[in-house]
């Protein structure tokens, strides 16, 4: 499911990329259906935004809200399938920044975030994606948010 709201999203940049993060908040509702519930949306969104491995960059404006910056590029940008497993990477590092404390086997991981009978590709992805989380994790630790 992430990835296909994934590809949809590159589709759609395809024709009208993203100025503002607003755009982006309009992009992910005219997925409709699931993706527009707040347990779908919000996560998509910050792992889309985040300033330390998400794909897409916007600009450090403190002086308005997230919604009204601009975005500064999109990481990945170059294809869909860069695209999507960048945004899916950091979808799962924001996903295991929530549940960091509650599961520490790699297994149980995989099955809760990829179903049973998850792909060869799932387990890579998710050690890059923990790898990124530990990174945001450093940065956020420095203060540097």
């Amino acid at each position: 499911m992430r990835t296909i709201a994934l590809s949809r999203l590159h589709d759609g940049f395809a024709h009208h990329l993203p100025v503002r993060v607003q755009n982006l908040n309009d992009a992910i509702a005219a997925l409709g259906g699931e993706f527009q519930t707040t347990y779908v949306a919000t996560p998509l969104f910050f792992s889309l935004v985040n300033e330390t491995y998400g794909p897409i960059r916007v600009s450090n404006d403190p002086t308005r809200r997230l919604r009204d910056r601009a975005v500064g590029d999109i990481h990945g940008y170059d294809s869909k399938d860069a695209f999507v497993t960048c945004a899916h990477r950091a979808w799962l590092a924001q996903a295991l920044y929530r549940i960091s404390e509650q599961y520490d086997d790699e297994d149980q991981l995989l099955v809760g975030l990829f179903g049973e009978g998850h792909p060869a590709s799932a387990a890579p992805l998710l050690r890059e994606a923990r790898s990124a989380m530990e990174e945001d994790r450093a940065f956020r630790d420095r203060g540097e948010d």
